[in-house]
C-alpha cells in the first residue's frame, strides 16, 4: 500500500511539473518591433524576454533571452523582404538564429539581424525565405521557426510614389497644352479645297 501511495504522489508530482512548464511557456511572450518606415531606424522590445540592441548605420541586431521550453528548436534562415509589385530589388533582410538550451529550466538565446537598403537594393541571396514589403506593420514571425510566444514584426519604408504621379500628371498637362498649340491648320476656308503642310 506504501508502495502504490508513493507512486501515486510521483505521477501527480510529474504531471504538476509538466502543467507549470505549459503554462510559464503560454505566459511568456516576447515582441521584437523593427521600424524602417521613418527617417530614422528604429527597434524595441516588449514582453518578458532580456535581450539589448545595437545599431550600425542601416543595420540593427537584436540578442537576448526567452525562457526555454521542451519544444524550442535551433533555428537559422533569413527572410528578404522585396520592393512593391513585380520589383527584385531586396529592401530589407531579417536574419533570425534561434539556440535552445537545455535542461529546460535554463534561457533560449535569440539573435535578429536586421539590415535595411540605403539607397541601392541588398544582395540577391538565393536560400533566403521571400516576402514582400507592404510599408505597413508586417507580423513576419510564421516565416521562422520561434520559440513560443516570440514574435518579430516589421514596417519597411516604402518608395513614395507621390512625387512620381505629380510628374506624370504635370507632364501629360504639358502634352495636351502644346498638342493644341500646335496642332496643323488648315491653309483654306474652303473644305474641299484644303491642304495640309
Amino acid at each position: 500500500m506504501k508502495r502504490e501511495i508513493q507512486t501515486y504522489l510521483q505521477r501527480w508530482i510529474v504531471a504538476g511539473f509538466f502543467l507549470l512548464a505549459a503554462q510559464s511557456a503560454r505566459s511568456q511572450r516576447l515582441d521584437l518591433f523593427f521600424d524602417d518606415g521613418t527617417d530614422k531606424l528604429g527597434a524595441w522590445f516588449e514582453g518578458s524576454g532580456s535581450g539589448t540592441f545595437t545599431t550600425n548605420g542601416e543595420s540593427v541586431t537584436f540578442k537576448g533571452t526567452v525562457r526555454a521550453t521542451i519544444n524550442d528548436q535551433a533555428f537559422n534562415g533569413t527572410l528578404a523582404l522585396y520592393e512593391p509589385g513585380d520589383s527584385l530589388d531586396i529592401s530589407d533582410t531579417i536574419q533570425v538564429v534561434v539556440t535552445p538550451r537545455s535542461p529546460i529550466n535554463t534561457q533560449t538565446t535569440i539573435e535578429v539581424f536586421f539590415t535595411s537598403d540605403s539607397e541601392s537594393p541588398l544582395p540577391k541571396n538565393p536560400a533566403a525565405i521571400p516576402g514582400r514589403e507592404t510599408g505597413k506593420w508586417q507580423d513576419v514571425s510564421g516565416k521562422f521557426t520561434l520559440p513560443s510566444g516570440v514574435h518579430i514584426s516589421v514596417r519597411s519604408d516604402v518608395p513614395d510614389l507621390a512625387p512620381t504621379l505629380t510628374l506624370l500628371a504635370v507632364s501629360c498637362l504639358v502634352l495636351v497644352a502644346s498638342r493644341g498649340r500646335y496642332a496643323p491648320k488648315p491653309l483654306c476656308r474652303a473644305p474641299e479645297s484644303c491642304s495640309f503642310p
